[in-house]
């Protein structure tokens, strides 16, 4: 089993647990939740002490981050993932997390993607306004164009990996991007990419030709 690296903070899954993402980003949460122990017992923790916590505090201190709700229930993380199914893609050679599966009504290896290029395509799985949520596949050792972004961005590694600076992501790694850290991740060299991405305004692009597609590819 891969060994997950990166996590969402303590203040996106608290977002989470309270309701303050949309679509898009609560699926990319709740995949990578559904495979990573670490996360799941954060969670669990900021449902059982949040309200409690919140009733004692008083209101001149309600502005308590998610990471001293954790340190208030003095309580270890727990390592050991919890038995969660998943269904094996014969086409793209992985496996699926169960969320994910059921939110493409079982048919994963039926989904229709659109050629970005002739390394990267994509399969858009839900858009509300300008927030979307989409899958990515790209061709090993191949990246996408650099770009920065206006908004936050989240990524779940599904299979293989890429780097991105002096970073590695892998299978279920999760990674957040925001206004302040343009990049271009490129897929490592020994398999496709495929990630699970979410953004609540589209990417920019530091390219002509990136930003002049754009348009048509809804990115």
């Amino acid at each position: 089993m891969t060994k997950i690296i990166h996590h969402p903070s303590d203040e996106t899954l608290l977002r989470y647990v309270s309701g303050g993402y949309d679509t898009g980003y609560n699926l990319v949460l709740a995949t990578h939740l559904s495979v990573c122990a670490k996360c799941q017992k954060t969670v669990e923790l900021q449902q059982l002490i949040g309200g409690h916590v919140l009733e004692e505090e008083k209101p001149a201190n309600m502005n308590i981050s998610a990471s001293d709700l954790l340190r208030k229930a003095d309580m270890p993380v727990v390592e050991t993932p919890k038995p969660l199914g998943s269904t094996y893609s014969k086409k793209y050679g992985f496996e699926v997390p169960a969320i994910l599966n059921s939110y493409v009504d079982g048919d994963f290896d039926g989904l229709k993607w659109q050629s970005l290029s002739p390394s990267i395509k994509q399969a858009v799985l839900t858009v509300d306004g300008k927030a979307s949520a989409r899958l990515l596949w790209m061709k090993p050792g191949h990246a996408v164009p650099a770009h920065g972004h206006s908004g936050e961005e989240l990524t779940m590694i599904l299979s293989g990996g890429y780097y991105d600076g002096d970073e590695a992501y892998t299978k279920g790694d999760l990674h957040c991007a925001d206004h302040e850290s343009p990049h271009m991740p490129t897929a490592m060299e020994d398999q496709p990419c495929i990630v699970l991405a979410a953004t609540d305004s589209p990417l920019v692009f530091r390219g002509i030709i990136p930003r002049l597609l754009q348009p048509f590819f809804k990115i």
